[in-house]
């Protein structure tokens, strides 16, 4: 509980700032009420006041097989009466087993995120502090699912969390300073990802784990914990060729070697060694442009470790990950449903013939060469 109390206080008083008389929303699920329960206590203490959304598998599992999709899609009003007076919401509600998402297909989640982007919008609007803790995923179900070492996955989390945030912002700033001057970018791995796209002089939001001020005003109303990524919304026409992910845990199961290919900025062919069908169901339930490239993160977290699950690997300093969807946080003009994104490990990122990123390595702007 005093590990709880601690991220807790950290949430609440460091990355979100909450103010007395502020109203905060915490989205729970049945593994993490204990620490829903501190982050109430912490949001009491600073002098606001917490209300806690209660999910559970049962009840997903219930969603996907005994609930009409059409009924799903029913915008919940209520909620956005909640928003009209939400200063910040705080996200722990993920699923504990992921063998839940065998009762129903993919298309649950779409509709879903159909019912809920009047929510997103509003939330966008009112710029609503929004942090995600990615602790609420880490779980030994989901660990034994996708071949996880579960205590690796925890000491690295645990690791991530204590990193210098300072330093992450540093970085960051200097990262971003190259991806709002550049123009032309170039993305390698390996023999099979080679993607183009160019920039547009946009901002690049820094994600170093605290949004204040400065954040907002750049459209950074949302951070995740541990933190630590570069983002841009670059030109959404642009994007032209492959990449292919390695590891890609979707809908309980783990896609292996899932290919994209980009014309023009649209995704017009994908592939898969494995479970592929699940990616194909999650894109044609989809609303919106949801196959538009939508968005450029890179990883600044020098302590977060690989564990082969997306969430984690992507804050690994000098990870890159790529997106497709929404990118209306970002400045972007790409309105879907939703998003998703995955990262690429051991990549090389160019920006105008510069190297950023070698192979996995993070160069800071003094060190990136012309590559050879």
């Amino acid at each position: 509980m005093s590990f709880e109390r601690d991220i807790a206080k950290r949430i609440v008083h460091s990355c979100l700032g909450i103010q007395p008389g502020e109203m905060v929303l915490i989205n729970a699920h049945q593994h993490t009420i204990s620490m829903a329960e501190a982050l109430a206590v912490a949001s009491y203490q600073a002098g606001a006041v917490p209300m806690i959304l209660y999910d559970t598998d049962n009840l997903f599992r219930s969603y996907c097989s005994e609930i009409p999709e059409e009924h799903l899609e029913r915008v919940p009003t209520h909620f956005l009466s909640a928003l009209e007076k939400t200063d910040a919401i705080i996200q722990i509600s993920q699923v504990e087993d992921p063998h839940v998402f065998d009762a129903g297909s993919i298309s649950i989640s779409n509709a879903l995120l159909r019912a809920n982007k009047p929510l997103f919008e509003l939330a966008r609007q009112r710029r609503i502090r929004e942090i995600g803790l990615g602790w609420s995923l880490c779980t030994p179900q989901r660990a034994r699912q996708y071949g996880v070492d579960y205590a690796a996955w925890r000491s690295s989390l645990a690791n991530a969390m204590q990193a210098d945030y300072d330093e992450i912002a540093a970085a960051g700033k200097q990262v971003a300073a190259i991806l709002e001057k550049g123009q032309q970018v170039r993305l390698t791995a390996g023999d099979q990802t080679h993607l183009e796209f160019r920039l547009l002089g946009r901002k690049a939001v820094v994600d170093d784990g605290i949004i204040d001020q400065d954040d907002l005003a750049r459209g950074g109303r949302y951070s995740e914990f541990p933190a630590g990524q570069v983002s841009v919304a670059p030109d959404e026409d642009s994007a032209n060729g492959t990449i292919v992910f390695p590891r890609v845990p979707l809908w309980g199961k783990l896609v292996r070697n899932l290919s994209w290919t980009f014309k023009n900025g649209r995704l017009v062919s994908w592939d898969a060694e494995e479970h592929g069908k699940i990616f194909e169901d999650a894109i044609s339930s989809a609303g919106g442009d949801y196959d538009r490239f939508g968005l450029l993160s890179i990883g600044l977290n020098p302590h977060a470790t690989p564990v082969g699950f997306v969430y984690l690997d992507m804050l690994m300093r000098g990870t890159v990950m790529i997106n497709i969807g929404d990118n209306q946080d970002f400045g972007g003009t790409v309105n879907s449903t939703g998003i998703l994104g995955y990262s690429l490990p051991h990549a090389t990122l160019e920006v105008d013939g510069l190297a950023i990123i070698q192979n996995g390595k993070l160069l800071i702007p003094e060190q990136a060469a012309t590559p050879s």
